[in-house]
């Protein structure tokens, strides 16, 4: 299962190690592409020989442009008058002429990727700069394990992988029946089988983990987009559902539970550039999954065992 793949520290460490050359998680796992790999792992080499050097004079070191896709040699990739270092700061896209070019809260995000090559190439320029002081000028650079873990852990210290209180759908956008009989919660739970049971055929069929791991490696997204259609189109169609007052907190839940799908696997997409960030949401997707399967497991019992409802072949198939 992915979620067994996902250990923090295990996989920041693998990434650091990747970055110096020496492999990892990641590369072993093929869980990206070699293209991105070979960037950030240049970047992070190229940084640390040439820490401070801007060519274009644009606020953006040459190693942060290869991460952020501007160019090293044009102060102003999108030629829209601002500085990709002036855009950078000021939460503007650098390679997206303005007006309209104000990054989301999201997309805002920090990269933690790049957080983590800047503290590197920080780290390494300071020991670079003491063993000259030393008189050792061409002396290499060694960093122990656990500095390069602790420039990991620092750089993703505000990320984080709990899911939290996923948002509820407002009461006022439900359809709330207070017929509390069997037959009506029987009816809610044959067409909520059938909902999810239909939109979730291209789903079910498949394990994620080689799905994701082949869209991030390929940098394809047509499956996911699939998936993605698939959790929105339930959760429009379980929401006109009548739901038996009895069942509504369930039916909040897995409603809840469909958005967090559908919004990770987005982040998933859209954190391309960003290793860290797109690790730490499979990690949430896996979470997910898991609560998803075992609401429906639960609520199966809960139907069977405090309703006394079953379902014969000849209904679940009508």
């Amino acid at each position: 299962m992915l979620i067994s793949l996902l250990k923090n520290k295990l996989i920041l460490a693998a990434i650091l190690l990747l970055f110096l050359g020496v492999g990892g998680f990641a590369a072993k796992n093929n869980f990206f592409s070699k293209k991105t790999l070979d960037s950030l792992k240049n970047s992070a080499q190229d940084g640390a020989a040439n820490a401070k050097t801007d060519s274009d004079g644009d606020g953006l070191a040459d190693w942060e442009e290869s991460i952020q896709k501007t160019d090293p040699n044009n102060p102003d990739t999108d030629v829209d008058g601002y500085l990709d270092g002036e855009e950078m700061a000021s939460g503007y896209d650098p390679l997206k002429p303005a007006p309209n070019d104000l990054l989301s809260a999201r997309t805002k995000q920090e990269n933690a990727s790049a957080k983590i090559l800047q503290n590197f190439v920080k780290k390494v320029a300071d020991e670079k700069q003491k063993l000259a002081a030393n008189g050792q000028p061409d002396a290499p650079v060694s960093l122990k394990g656990f500095e390069m873990l602790k420039i990991a852990e620092d750089a993703v210290a505000n990320l984080s992988s709990a899911l939290g209180s996923l948002p509820r759908t407002s009461l006022w956008d439900l359809n709330i029946t207070q017929d509390k009989s069997k037959a009506a919660i029987k009816n809610y739970a044959l067409s909520a089988i059938k909902t999810i049971s239909g939109n979730f055929s291209a789903i079910n069929n498949e394990s994620p983990e080689p799905i994701l791991k082949a869209a991030i490696e390929k940098n394809d997204f047509s499956k996911i987009n699939l998936w993605i259609s698939s959790y929105e189109k339930t959760e429009r169609e379980l929401k006109q559902l009548a739901v038996p007052s009895p069942l509504l907190s369930v039916h909040q839940d897995a409603l809840a539970l469909l958005a967090g799908l559908s919004g990770t696997l987005k982040n998933i997409k859209q954190f391309s550039n960003d290793p860290i960030s797109q690790l730490n949401e499979i990690r949430k997707y896996a979470a997910l999954t898991q609560n998803w399967s075992d609401l429906i497991n639960q609520t199966s019992q809960e139907i069977q065992n405090k309703y006394q409802i079953t379902f014969s072949a000849e209904e679940l198939k009508k």
